[in-house]
């Protein structure tokens, strides 16, 4: 994360703006009014139409996003007046590729010679939900409002704050509280979220719904547009427009066999246009399972010589010693090279100084569990590919009603766990999920984590997609059992449900239509082993083997020299004046989660964190790295930009509801996917112990106002 900062700032807010900036801009640039998209690299600036403000967009080699003429003025018959364009986009079929904004340029181009970029590529969707896959930011402009939004799965994660006349959009969380701070905004802190915060379990490592700490600062979900009114002199308070969910996912055309042959398509036809790029490389983490295997057969159809991919695994010894050892058998009974590959370009990657700042800067506020990358991606690069993705098709919360997954957060923390319950809840109701229907758990990951856990990889990298990650997959697995389109009988588990057995999964499914020998390979639990009878069920099912003829090449535009990745060395500045610039050890951030401990006790929340306070002692002590451990320093360092903060409200003593649950004795999950469920209890057992804290935040909530696509409020 943390590869854009655009902020619209109002002239009242402009020298203090340039001079929070300047000092860390690198030097081989001028800060300053940006007329003609040469001058400093990392900071542009665009005159907008109808309004005294101006667009401000700070990134690595920011100027190359721009789209449009110089001063962001539109050609005559447009109604669009500008727009930036940054990263790496494919339609959702695969048919198209598009790299940078250079790209984008040339897929307008394609239209017709005097096409508009903005309205004819259709990088930049007109409704929630109509984005294209990929890891990219587009931004849009007229004389009445700016528009942001990311790729369809928030691949890279957008986030937005408002105020004074400024609006802003970005994937730092911790970028917009110092921004509020540094132009003397109000930075205030949400109770509900704070409560949230502080359970020590995965589905708390990020926000429970698009509220974050800091109250002025939310979270874009899936299939949500971010629109900032231009007004006379500078931008009215943000809102989204939200599509429902069940009509961002609606059911895919075509049958069964036809949606998951073209998901196999897709796969094969990107990763083929991605291999005839020069100088690039496709790099695949495998493991033993089913998700990467899938992914590593439509390399093979994209590279079936080896030439630019390469493979890596677990170490020999370590943990993940039975993904070694499949990952290897695979290579022996194929012949595929497992780590360095002779014949592949070796990819440049540039260290970054101080990695540790990058998860600072990338992820603290929405993903607490530590990860760093070492450098950024340079020159032609490398696509990151992996088996993340699929959690949106198969269980990652347990694939249940949301009230079982608050029943157990109440259950593990009787003080805390009813708030991020109805949090949770109320997130479902905002995109038009049913909290009590059986697959609402995975709803939740999908609009929430899936983006987080799997994206983190947009600190190093733009050039990635999962290849699993698609809609209409998603679509298919949500389907009920009794739907024209939900999986064959034969596949599945129980007939009753539309549920695959361990060997019949999506993954397994794709796998089999790209690579039958691959398939026939053991994995790292045998009840997944695809044993020739189910292959041939499956190819019977999903309409035989896919053929050569039917993999196009998808069609390229740009290069992906034109993307450019990495943090912008503006924010790693700002990250070290922070003093953020620490080694990546236990004594390292030691400071750092001390100090945010210290920060909670400032604000007042010395009991409520107390258990994560001395839980990160203890953490602080041991030799396990950082990056196996649980979320507990990032959710102490989250408070280091949040000095000198209000919390909205009187947060009750710990007492008034109860002391939190020891660990250890958070009840066991038994659901299974796709299996019928027991009635819900009254949704009045899980909002009365929170009605005190809702009162509170209700009307906090609400200052940042939301609009549906009908224009409806929430």
């Amino acid at each position: 994360m943390s590869n854009y900062l655009t902020v619209v700032v109002p002239p009242r807010y402009e020298q203090r703006f340039i001079e929070w900036l300047r000092p860390h801009l690198p030097e081989n640039g001028s800060s300053g009014h940006q007329q003609t998209g040469a001058g400093h690299p990392e900071h542009v600036v665009v005159e907008l139409p109808g309004t005294t403000a101006r667009l401000h967009h700070v990134a690595r080699s920011a100027s190359v996003d721009l789209l449009g003429s110089p001063r962001g003025m539109p050609p005559p018959d447009s109604r669009n007046t500008g727009a930036l364009f940054r990263g790496f986009a494919q339609s959702h079929h695969g048919e198209q590729v598009v790299y940078g904004a250079t790209g984008a340029k040339a897929l307008a181009a394609s239209r017709g010679p005097h096409a508009d970029p903005v309205r004819s590529s259709g990088l930049f969707a007109t409704s929630p939900g109509q984005e294209w896959d990929g890891s990219h930011l587009a931004v849009r402009w007229d004389r009445t409002h700016v528009r942001a939004h990311t790729d369809f799965f928030r691949t890279l994660p957008l986030l937005y704050t408002s105020g004074g006349g400024m609006a802003a959009f970005s994937d730092s969380w911790q970028l917009l509280v110092r921004l509020r701070t540094a132009l003397g905004l109000p930075v205030s802190l949400s109770p509900e979220a704070l409560l949230t915060m502080r359970i020590d379990r995965a589905i708390t490592e990020h926000p429970m719904d698009t509220q974050t700490v800091c109250t002025q600062v939310r979270l874009a979900s899936v299939a949500t547009h971010v629109i900032a009114p231009l007004e006379a002199d500078g931008a009215g308070p943000a809102y989204i427009e939200q599509t429902p969910y069940p009509e961002a996912f609606g059911a895919p055309d075509g049958s069964w066999s036809d949606v998951v042959r073209q998901a196999a398509i897709s796969m094969a036809s990107t990763l083929k246009s991605f291999a005839a790029q020069p100088g690039i490389t496709l790099r695949l983490s495998a493991s033993g399972g089913a998700d990467s295997r899938a992914v590593l057969a439509a390399m093979r159809r994209a590279d079936p010589d080896q030439l630019v991919s390469v493979i890596s695994t677990a170490n020999r010894g370590g943990t993940d010693q039975r993904d070694y050892e499949v990952v290897h058998d695979i290579a022996q009974r194929t012949g595929l090279l497992i780590g360095h590959n002779p014949a592949a370009p070796m990819p440049t990657v540039i260290p970054y100084p101080h990695p540790f700042a990058t998860y600072l800067i990338g992820s603290l506020g929405m993903h607490q569990r530590i990860n760093i990358f070492p450098g950024r991606v340079g020159g032609a690069g490398h696509f990151t590919l992996t088996g993340h993705g699929a959690g949106i098709f198969k269980t990652s919360y347990g694939w249940r009603p949301f009230w079982r997954v608050a029943r157990d957060l109440r259950q593990f923390d009787t003080a805390c766990g009813p708030v991020a319950g109805s949090l949770g809840m109320d997130f479902l109701r905002s995109v038009g999920i049913d909290p009590n229907s059986p697959d609402a758990s995975e709803w939740h990951f999908i609009g929430l984590r899936n983006s987080l856990h799997g994206g983190r990889f947009t600190l190093t990298n733009l050039l990635g997609h999962p290849p699993l990650m698609q809609r209409e997959l998603t679509s298919l697995a949500h389907l009920p059992a009794d739907a024209e389109r939900s999986m064959p009988a034969e596949l599945r588990r129980d007939p009753e449900f539309n549920a695959p057995r361990p060997n019949t999964t999506m993954s397994a499914v794709l796998l089999t239509l790209l690579d039958q020998e691959l398939s026939a390979i053991p994995f790292d639990d045998a009840a997944k082993d695809i044993d020739p009878e189910t292959r041939e069920t499956i190819l019977r099912a999903a309409g035989g083997p896919l053929h050569d003829s039917e993999i196009p090449t998808a069609e390229a535009f740009g290069t992906p020299t034109d993307v450019v990745n990495g943090v912008a060395e503006t924010f790693l500045s700002l990250a070290e004046s922070w003093g953020q610039c620490v080694e990546f050890s236990h004594t390292g951030i030691s400071p750092l989660v001390r100090q945010g401990g210290e920060i909670a006790a400032d604000l007042g929340l010395a009991e409520w964190y107390a258990p994560l306070t001395r839980k990160a002692e203890h953490l602080l002590t041991t030799d396990t790295h950082l990056a196996h451990q649980p979320g507990v320093f990032g959710r102490l360092m989250t408070f280091l930009p949040l000095s000198g903060a209000s919390i909205d409200g009187d947060l009750p003593r710990p007492a008034m509801i109860g002391p939190p649950t020891k660990p250890g004795t958070e009840p066991a999950r038994t659901a299974k996917a796709g299996t019928s469920t027991t009635s819900a209890p009254d949704d009045s057992l899980i909002q009365g112990a929170t009605h005190g804290l809702r009162q509170l935040g209700s009307r906090i909530l609400g200052r940042l106002p939301s609009r549906r696509r009908d224009g409806r409020g929430r």
